[in-house]
């Protein structure tokens, strides 16, 4: 993972480290290392500690993106889904709803 801040709110956003996700990088946003990352979400206030879970939920939705095109196609041509696709969205998707579980009590 790539790890940036928000140097106006102090937000933390992580982005694939392959470069899939560098379009999305804000230009304001400063480069930063994991440990600083993690050392700024555990001691944010809520604002920052949402934008990070946030962040993770966009992270998941990125990562689920080719494994939910597999299951998609394989659907369409009538064949069996790869059972490594399904087990990758279901646990992407596992941990979403525990992120937005956690993101609901910051609100």
């Amino acid at each position: 993972m790539k790890y940036f801040k928000d140097p106006e709110r102090e937000a933390v956003f992580a982005y694939e480290a392959d470069g899939s996700q560098d379009a999305f990088i804000k230009p304001e946003l400063v480069p930063i290392t994991e440990a600083e990352a993690m050392a700024l979400t555990q001691n944010a206030p809520a604002a920052n500690k949402a934008d990070a879970i946030r962040a993770k939920l966009i992270d998941i939705d990125a990562k689920s993106m080719r494994p939910a095109r597999a299951v998609a196609l394989a659907v369409i041509a009538r064949q069996t889904p790869d059972p490594a696709d399904a087990q990758a969205l279901t646990e992407l998707e596992n941990e979403a709803i525990a992120l937005r579980a956690e993101l609901a009590t910051l609100q």
